[in-house]
């Protein structure tokens, strides 16, 4: 739509005449400015009323005799309406509409270049952000003890993680106690074939839950106490494939999937991971019981992005490297009883996770207590 201005031609040369006497600087953009408008802008508008040879001509002349004119202070400051010094020749000399619509116009043109501007900076740090989706939706449960486990933490976590609708589920170590074979004195509640079946009924039972859910399943030092077992008192059975984790615990069954992540580690220098986020049970990395927070000290020990359990706490340490990239390790709470019979006393939590990764290597934690 074409713009319609009201400013006529005497009126301008009027203005003209009238900045002329007031100015120290008769040039093309200062009566631009004198007017509260855009040089491109009066410029076009003088050519359509065909007067800006006449106008440019006029300044020209001003400013090749500013020499010879005396000069004189511009203590009016000029805001929107030009006016004449003289009080008795005032008059409007610029239509007051016109002028507001000047005004306008040059507001479009801010604000038109603000959006501008505003929108290649969120695009360019954004860009990464706005293409990458969610590739995976992970639950995170560790240290649950089937026979000292805490059934309602259980089924808050299942049901939390039900509704978030994951595709993968990782049982991030000692699922099992192995109470029955440990070296701790304690008043055994369970043998080991009740263990045993204890565990395949809760596999069974989470398979039920999570039908299509992809299931790792974590080594933990827990089970380790079966290999433990069988070294001291069975060696020569230790290699049997019948009395390893998988197939005591039927994993073919349920289609889970065994991760040991010592091995991993021995064999390609690297454990399990999910994008850039590795999944640990968290006895990999050797460390005293006794540390404030264990986030943090293995943090220090690994330098990566690592999710863990094994102490039973929830905490995190994130940290932001100079390429500002953010690193982090998140410590997981456990899903057993908080008062076991050999350490009543004990600063632990009950907690998961869930995690979400996206295509582009990102990833966020929610460490759920």
């Amino acid at each position: 739509m074409e713009r319609k201005f009201n400013l006529t031609p005497n009126q301008l040369k009027q203005a003209l005449k009238n900045f002329l006497s007031e100015t120290t600087n008769p040039t093309f953009k200062s009566f631009a400015e004198y007017l509260n408008t855009y040089p491109q802008l009066l410029r076009y508008y003088l050519k359509r009323l065909g007067i800006y040879d006449e106008i440019n001509q006029k300044l020209n002349d001003a400013k090749n005799n500013q020499t010879q004119m005396p000069q004189k202070s511009n203590t009016d400051k000029k805001l929107n309406l030009p006016t004449v010094k003289d009080e008795n020749t005032k008059k409007e000399l610029v239509d007051a509409e016109l002028i507001n619509e000047l005004q306008q116009t040059k507001q479009e043109y801010d604000s038109y270049f603000a959006r501008k501007f505003r929108a290649f900076i969120e695009s360019y740090f954004n860009n990464k952000k706005n293409k990458a989706k969610i590739e995976h939706k992970i639950g995170f449960m560790c240290d649950i003890h089937i026979g000292q486990h805490n059934e309602q933490a259980i089924i808050s976590a299942v049901d939390y993680l039900k509704d978030k609708n994951i595709d993968t589920l990782i049982l991030g170590g000692d699922i099992a106690d192995f109470d029955s074979i440990s070296y701790w004195l304690s008043v055994e509640k369970y043998t080991l074939k009740e263990e045993i079946e204890m565990i395949k009924e809760f596999l069974s039972w989470l398979r039920q839950q999570f039908p299509k859910t992809k299931i790792y399943y974590i080594k933990g030092n827990h089970s380790e106490r079966i290999e433990r077992f069988l070294m001291q008192n069975a060696k020569q059975l230790l290699d049997l494939d019948v009395l390893q984790i998988p197939y005591l615990f039927k994993f073919h069954k349920f289609d889970i999937i065994w991760i040991d992540n010592k091995e991993l580690l021995h064999k390609y220098n690297q454990p399990f991971k999910i994008g850039r986020l590795a999944f640990l049970h968290g006895n990999e990395i050797k460390t005293s019981w006794s540390v404030v927070n264990v986030a943090r000290t293995l943090f220090l020990k690994t330098f990566t992005n690592i999710v863990f359990g094994h102490f039973h706490t929830t905490q995190e340490y994130v940290f932001r490297t100079l390429n500002n990239e953010i690193l982090g390790a998140w410590s997981v709470g456990c899903l057993c009883s908080l008062f076991p019979e050999y350490r009543p006393v004990n600063n632990w939590n009950n907690g998961f996770a869930y995690i979400e990764v996206y295509t582009n290597g990102d990833f966020v934690v929610e460490n759920k207590k």
